[in-house]
């Protein structure tokens, strides 16, 4: 689609009304600002069950959980919330349909077949040493624990954007977002009243078992579950059809690949070189700074099928609008947020454990980098529905490998300090490039910057009145 030109009129009424969005938005900002509450409270209820060595090694595995989550979901998850609308927007609402029914049948066969062998295969392994099996900071219990862990994650986040991209934006968060964190939450406080303690691979399977059942009654209510597919689409496999969505998931899954290695991977990475409790401190850390990412994530959440619908229809302007729309709800909350965390920050942190309270630089400096890219906006997102994707990957893959080089050098010699000054680094590095990207490719900004730059416009347009 060329950037050139003004969208016809007729198409920017088809956008909802900035009240709606914002509206739509807020109650997303409500329930991702509930689960930020709730996993922080099953984070502090879990390191009080838990000795500081399991807490360590169950923020290894989840962390390797998310991230193995994503890389089994081949971006399928991303790739439903462009195919459906765009479908839709072609007036063919059964191959939107085959779409999103293929996609959730590859998602869980991968997922299955992937992590089964890769459990297969630890077991094997085991068996041939003469010692226990340690990856990193886990054994081979907490191994199979995460890797339990990791099949229903990728379903859960596969079923979340497919309700998304029909409008379900409510129910596409609940179950995963909060029923699932209440009730590991309710697993660590009975533990307390109990008086007993937990240990990882205990925590992992009982998640996983919780978040599995959600996941089946998700797909049950709604609908999203194998049936009849098109003749060019077919139920598993890559004919037809599915070939092009194939096609076009391969960068998607390699930018949402590395965007969840952004967030967790370094916790793995500091599990394989420091003692188990600083990896914990780091999670928690990093779980509290990522609270500013909420605003962010629910801009994400209401503008995909959005922005995917504006840009595919030709209406530019329309999808301008509604970036500015988004940046004009996230930059508020993010601001205040990283003003509290500041004044704060050794009384969140003592909430995990009292002795995390005297590394409050450590979870001020992450919270500026996690702020900084909330206030880039919905950059990356733009680029992969509006058909840079692969511009989008190759700029995650640079900015990310860099920072991980990087951070396996400075890790082993000033630890959890190394982790989080890289983690800033590589994350401004991708703010800049995107935006660059967003703004000379697709002629739109999403950041901060382009919303104060159409905020003087405007200003300096009505002074001239």
């Amino acid at each position: 689609m060329s950037v050139e030109g003004e969208a016809p009129r007729t198409r920017v009424a088809r956008l909802p009304a900035a009240r709606s969005l914002l509206k739509t938005g807020a109650a997303t900002v409500f329930i991702k600002g509930f689960a930020a509450v709730l996993s922080l409270a099953m984070l502090a209820g879990l390191t009080r069950a838990m000795s500081a060595d399991e807490y360590g090694r169950f923020a290894f595995c989840l962390s390797f959980a998310m991230v193995a989550s994503v890389a089994v979901g081949m971006g399928y998850h991303t790739g439903i919330l462009r195919w459906r609308p765009e479908h839709e927007a072609e007036g063919d609402a059964d191959k939107a349909e085959a779409a999103e029914r293929w996609a959730l049948n590859m998602t869980l066969a991968i997922s299955l077949i992937a992590c089964g062998a890769v459990a297969l295969a630890l077991r094997g392994v085991d068996l041939l040493m003469t010692g226990d099996l340690a990856v990193g900071a886990a054994g081979l219990d907490e191994m199979e624990g995460a890797l339990a862990l990791t099949v229903p994650l990728a379903a859960s986040t596969y079923l979340s954007s497919a309700l998304r991209a029909r409008g379900a934006i409510i129910w596409a968060l609940l179950p995963r977002e909060i029923i699932w964190r209440a009730g590991v939450t309710a697993v660590a406080g009975a533990a307390l009243m109990q008086k007993w303690e937990l240990d990882a691979a205990q925590t992992l399977w009982v998640s996983a078992g919780i978040l599995a059942s959600l996941s089946f009654a998700q797909a049950a209510a709604f609908g999203v579950r194998p049936g009849r597919q098109l003749a060019s689409a077919p139920a598993l496999g890559f004919r037809g059809a599915a070939r092009v969505w194939n096609r076009r998931a391969g960068p998607m899954w390699g930018s949402s690949f590395l965007s969840s290695m952004q967030r967790y991977f370094e916790v793995v990475l500091l599990g394989l070189f420091v003692a188990p409790a600083m990896a914990g401190l780091y999670f928690s850390a990093l779980s509290i700074a990522h609270v500013l990412s909420l605003s962010l994530m629910a801009g994400n959440l209401v503008a995909g099928p959005h922005l995917s619908r504006a840009w595919h229809g030709g209406d530019k302007a329309g999808a301008q609008k509604l970036l500015n729309v988004m940046m004009l709800a996230i930059a508020g909350p993010t601001l205040a947020g990283l003003l509290l965390i500041v004044v704060l920050a050794p009384y969140l942190l003592a909430v995990f454990d009292p002795t995390f309270a005297e590394w409050s630089g450590l979870l001020i400096l992450l919270s500026v980098g996690t702020g900084l890219n909330a206030l880039a906006g919905c950059t990356s997102l733009t680029l992969m529905l509006a058909g840079e994707e692969r511009r989008n990957f190759r700029i995650l893959a640079l900015s990310l490998g860099l920072a991980t080089v990087a951070q396996l050098i400075a890790i082993p010699i000033i630890g959890v300090w190394g982790a989080a000054i890289f983690n800033v680094a590589g994350g401004a590095m991708r703010i800049v490039w995107t935006r660059h990207v967003c703004v000379t490719r697709l002629g739109l900004d999403p950041t901060v910057y382009g919303l104060a730059k159409e905020g003087w416009r405007r200003f300096s347009a009505r002074r001239a009145d």
